[in-house]
């Protein structure tokens, strides 16, 4: 195993959900930027990256996001909530990664095929599921990637979900386009917080070999 894998690994068996932040410990700006770039960078359904991100620090802000988070310890506490929202303009999406396409000079035959092939395989996928479901899908790749980013330069994080989207919605005044699905609490965790046995499922039992 190299060393970078050796981080990773090491890195993810450190964190866990963490429930209360120390308020006193900031995140430094620099170091907020790389899990922002992380976000970034996410590889998603042909690169559309159909979500978007509000970054809350805040206090006002945090405080208008406790009533519609259930008033959970790790919304009031920590220092930095990533507000992930999916964005319902695929349309919109579609056609600015084709004019990428065009701006780069990428070869017109190619992206005729790709303005036929992303419209029709979205519809499919979306043809048994609601489009915010499958929205959501991507968005939570880049929640994933951010929190291993996070975890490698060991900034406490932990995911939320419970929470009204419509109420978190309206808190951030977002556009009605922007749907929240997933809110990540990043910051430090509190001297009083013990971490729970981690609980995974072992090789044997995850993964098979064929």
């Amino acid at each position: 195993m190299c060393n970078d894998d050796k981080n990773i690994i090491d890195a993810l068996n450190w964190r866990y959900a963490t429930k209360k932040f120390d308020t006193a410990k900031k995140v430094l700006p620099g170091l907020l930027d790389i899990i922002l770039e992380a976000i970034r960078l996410t590889p998603t359904s042909f690169g559309l990256q159909s979500f978007h991100v509000t970054i809350v620090e805040n206090p006002a802000k945090n405080e208008a996001l406790i009533k519609a988070a259930m008033k959970q310890d790790n919304v009031i506490t920590a220092p930095v909530l990533l507000v992930f929202s999916v964005d319902t303009r695929l349309k919109a999406h579609i056609e600015k990664y084709v004019q990428n396409m065009k701006d780069n000079h990428v070869p017109e035959k190619f992206i005729k095929k790709m303005k036929f092939i992303m419209p029709l395989f979205i519809f499919m996928k979306t043809l048994f599921i609601f489009k915010n479901q499958w929205l959501a899908k991507q968005t939570y790749i880049a929640l994933g990637v951010a929190l291993v980013a996070a975890a490698e330069h060991e900034i406490d994080a932990c995911p939320i979900e419970a929470f009204s989207s419509h109420k978190v919605a309206s808190a951030l005044r977002l556009s009605g386009h922007h749907k929240p699905a997933v809110i990540l609490a990043l910051g430090y965790r509190a001297s009083t917080e013990t971490p729970r046995e981690k609980y995974r499922l072992s090789s044997g039992e995850l993964f098979t070999h064929v």
